[in-house]
């Protein structure tokens, strides 16, 4: 099929197109659709999926997680499992630090709690007590201050570093090292405040107050969220040192041979590997929604170019008689139901885009438009409508100008 003979069609396409404004729009639509809902998905999945592997590469490459379970600590299923299973201890941190690779141990437990001011200013924040190594596990860094001492956290003193939205709903503009704030009755020495680190997985992590954990304990029970992070000194080691971490894990916790983990332990890679097993699953079935839309779209353009050919047998006969051949007629109607799709796809693309935008304005999510995702797009409405318009095609260049024009 020749560009020139397609484009010395296009002309009398669009003319065909126009001359049934409603019926041509009708059909655009469902074509819009199908493209609108791929471009969007597209959009989004590879707006979140960006996000969610910056996050995960924010966790670092060279921690290793230890948790009681990774699933919910309430509720069926994961939390039961995480019930029935024992709390890690603080203790296990000082035995994995002596093994040889193991730079640090860093023991972290998480609570909701109300923090307020001397003022009267309050708010919920996530209170997280660690160590002072919790810096280098976390990748986190401190915008002013400092952290806390291993003197502070082995003392047990009333001292917390707040992340910066806290920072900002207590203090405003004012440096918050040196002001007190007040958890469940007790005074707070704020020293320190955390740099920005904006979300990571959807979890906020600047809306946080860092205790030491012999504070936290106090207040909470330590075990029932407890989780350890453990530092490996060579970040090409961590596959290697997750079975020694593993059987000392199994060891602390008198497990027999035979016996099942009543621990989790895992890495970001891990996390990110299971997440991008998940996503690509989620963006084919979507996808596939996606294309029935398009089927349904080029059923619709396929019933309404046999109908344009039921209209115009007069038309196709007289050309006919004038010396066109079958392979015009074809190309004619091809271009015709390829030129609906092409606006179709137009259509669909900046719908598509816009939705994206939309979604991503209300939920946080940011959208990704890839070059090769908008150029997809085209072409598949181009062979959508090229797909839906043989049929029609091939009947109209089947009829003999006698019987074409007897009609």
């Amino acid at each position: 099929m020749s560009k020139p003979l397609m484009l010395r069609y296009l002309p009398t396409a669009f003319s065909a197109l126009l001359s049934n404004r409603m019926r041509s729009f009708l059909t655009i639509l469902g074509v819009a659709v199908g493209i609108a809902a791929m471009t969007g998905v597209t959009s989004l999945l590879q707006g979140f999926e960006g996000q969610v592997n910056d996050s995960f590469e924010s966790m670092g490459t060279s921690t290793i997680y230890i948790q009681r379970s990774s699933g919910p600590s309430m509720g069926g299923g994961p939390g039961r499992m995480r019930e029935s299973r024992p709390a890690l201890e603080v203790s296990y941190a000082d035995v994995l630090g002596r093994i040889e690779g193991i730079v640090s141990v860093v023991p972290v437990a998480r609570a909701m709690a109300t923090v307020k001011t001397a003022d009267g200013v309050e708010m919920s924040v996530q209170l997280t007590g660690t160590s002072n190594e919790w810096l280098d596990a976390g990748y986190r860094s401190v915008d002013s201050g400092r952290f806390l001492t291993e003197f502070e956290v082995t003392a047990g003193q009333n001292v917390c570093v707040i992340g910066g939205v806290v920072s900002e709903r207590l203090f405003g503009a004012d440096p918050a090292p040196g002001n007190r704030i007040e958890v469940r009755g007790v005074g707070l020495t704020v020293i320190g405040t955390l740099s920005d680190q904006g979300q990571i997985l959807g979890e906020a992590q600047d809306n946080v107050v860092v205790i030491p954990y012999t504070v936290f304990q106090r207040w909470e029970d330590l075990g029932g969220s407890l989780e350890l992070m453990v530092v490996i000194e060579d970040p090409e080691a961590v596959d290697r040192m997750i079975p020694v971490v593993e059987n000392c894990i199994r060891q602390l916790r008198g497990l027999g041979i035979d016996d099942d983990n009543n621990f989790d332990i895992m890495t970001a890679s891990q996390l990110q590997e299971g997440f991008s097993s998940v996503s690509k699953w989620l963006f084919i079935g979507l996808l596939g929604l996606s294309g029935l839309s398009l089927v349904i779209g080029s059923v619709g353009i396929a019933n309404i170019m046999l109908v344009s050919v039921a209209q115009r047998t007069r038309e196709i006969g007289l050309r006919m008689a004038l010396g066109a051949g079958k392979q015009q007629i074809m190309y004619q109607f091809i271009t015709e139901s390829a030129v609906l799709s092409m606006v179709g796809g137009f259509g669909g693309i900046a719908a598509g885009v816009a939705l994206a935008g939309l979604v991503s304005a209300a939920t946080g999510i940011p959208a990704g438009i890839e070059p090769w995702a908008v150029a997809v797009a085209f072409v598949v409405s181009v062979l959508v409508g090229v797909a839906a318009g043989v049929f029609p095609a091939a009947r109209a260049a089947s009829l003999t100008p006698v019987n074409a024009l007897s009609r």
